[in-house]
């Protein structure tokens, strides 16, 4: 409490400093660690081992930056976007520091940006709410260990919400337009968006926003390689050549009964309609919403990776302080994720092989917890500016 009380006495901006500064310190000290201890990286020179996905990053925006096509000149199955952003970092270098001061980077941004978003609630709870998601282990593992574009994704998925929050919804469709081709995972913000909106010509309006930006950016693989182009979207939706990850739809379902790519699609679109016509008649709160639907998301899509998790953590993060029993599940979530990191890939199946399919049961049942929690949670981020205490 005395922390609590000093704390009250900073200004906001030496609260953004220490923000800042401990987040450089931590990621600095993390990145030393890594290229000299953890993965022995050379600052230089060639690509760790663990960090399997920096190659595929690397040679993507080298692609770009050389003027040859994505998909067409380079197999990709990822939106296009997120290979332009890689070329600021592979501009300067293709190792692992660049992309790691790069990742670090987005980081802070997040940070600072769940600091701005919840600061007209309590500044306090601001404060020690982008504290919390700066020492979330899954946050700096994946700008420095293992290398992920999470990062930059859980950014551009925060952003539309603060942005929703903040009632700049036409800024959210903008985003939501660009995000959805860096990384698909802000498409599910599009029908809270959509709810959101008090008028059919403010629909009209985001929708045609996203698909204009949507179609000017596939255009040119439209045109040049569509066959290449689309691969990706089969990809994510329905897997290809086997499904990796840590979901359920992966231990207990594929590993067992085959692929199912069509079934457990249905599934998904069936399910998260029903979430998407529930919220809208709920009416909750924007941070709510999203929370909710990427709970669901996560239960119901087949490929789900630890690095995922960062999104609803950056969301959960406030009610951390406010509510005892969305803190525990939340660090039980975090504890599973961590725990079924080892089986994402093909080691490790061999030995104990349900070991998987009971922690991806159990992380279900804590995400159905989560969203039963957080539904009847009375603490809330609401649509506006209010003063709240964080609860004891």
């Amino acid at each position: 409490m005395k922390v609590m009380k000093r704390i009250n006495g900073w200004s906001t901006k030496k609260k953004i400093l220490v923000l800042i500064c401990l987040t450089i310190i931590i990621h600095t000290t993390l990145i030393v660690v890594d290229t000299y201890g953890v993965s022995q990286t050379t600052f230089f020179g060639e690509q760790s081992k663990i960090k399997c996905d920096l190659y595929r990053y690397a040679s993507r925006a080298e692609t770009v930056l050389r003027g040859d096509l994505l998909y067409r000149d380079i197999h990709t199955e990822t939106p296009p976007l997120i290979s332009y952003l890689f070329m600021i970092p592979t501009a300067f270098s293709s190792s692992a520091l660049s992309f790691q001061i790069f990742l670090s980077f987005f980081n802070l941004c997040t940070v600072l940006l769940l600091f701005c978003a919840i600061r007209d609630i309590d500044e306090n709870l601001a404060f020690i709410s982008s504290l919390l998601y700066l020492f979330i282990p899954l946050t700096t593992d994946t700008a420095v260990f293992v290398i992920q574009d999470e990062p930059i994704v859980s950014f551009f998925f925060l952003l539309p919400v603060v942005l929703m929050r903040w009632k700049k919804r036409t800024y959210a469709a903008v985003i939501i337009g660009l995000g959805i081709w860096i990384k698909a995972f802000p498409l599910l913000l599009l029908p809270i968006l959509l709810i959101k909106d008090k008028k059919w010509n403010e629909r009209l309006l985001h929708l045609g926003i996203i698909a204009g930006l949507s179609f000017l950016i596939i255009l040119p693989y439209i045109i040049l390689c569509p066959d290449e182009f689309f691969e990706f979207l089969r990809f994510y939706i329905v897997g290809k050549q086997g499904v990796k990850g840590i979901s359920f739809w992966r231990f207990g379902v594929y590993e067992y009964l085959g692929d199912s790519g069509r079934i457990s699609l249905a599934i998904l679109i069936g399910g998260m309609g029903v979430v998407y016509a529930w919220l809208y008649k709920a009416k909750k709160s924007v941070w709510k919403s999203c929370l909710i639907v990427l709970c669901a998301f996560f239960i119901l899509y087949r490929k789900i990776h630890s690095n995922y998790f960062l999104y609803p953590l950056a969301l959960l993060t406030p009610f951390h302080f406010m509510d005892k029993g969305i803190r525990w599940r939340m660090w039980a979530m975090i504890v599973v994720v961590i725990s079924l990191q080892p089986y994402a890939g093909s080691i490790g199946l061999d030995i104990l092989p349900f070991m998987p399919v009971i922690l991806s049961v159990l992380l279900i049942v804590l995400l159905l917890s989560l969203i039963h929690k957080i539904v009847k949670a009375p603490s809330d981020i609401p649509d506006y500016s209010t003063i709240s205490l964080i609860s004891k």
